[in-house]
């Protein structure tokens, strides 16, 4: 099997690539229902795709740190290490950190919302 990361970037390609053709092709349903539907559809699909792939290298990182909350156990790592530009930017994904309801209160909501 191919590096997760590899994966993850043909994946994530792929599927936002067939996305924004669909996304191309609500123009010329007008303004009707099913348009709006398929908008609503479509990002609903990449919220899916984000929460999927989040989710997976949070088991990643769980699992090769052997740590129950791996992203804590990398934001440890890396300010051990002196990464200190790199261990800041975990803060809006590190669970109940302040920071990461205020992210997920701002960024997710108004994507799920339209």
């Amino acid at each position: 099997m191919h590096p997760y990361f590899e994966l993850v970037e043909r994946s994530a390609r792929i599927a936002l690539h067939a996305l924004k053709e669909a996304e191309d092709q609500v123009p010329h349903m007008g303004g009707t229902t099913a348009a709006v539907k398929t908008l609503q559809a479509i990002r609903l699909q990449k919220a899916i795709i984000s929460v999927g792939m989040f989710s997976m290298l949070e088991s990643i990182l769980q699992d090769r740190l052997k740590s129950k909350n791996g992203f804590t156990e990398a934001r440890r790592c890396l300010k051990g290490q002196k990464e200190v530009a790199l261990e800041k930017r975990f803060c809006p994904v590190q669970r109940g950190h302040k920071c990461a309801e205020a992210w997920t209160r701002g960024k997710l909501r108004g994507t799920l919302e339209a």
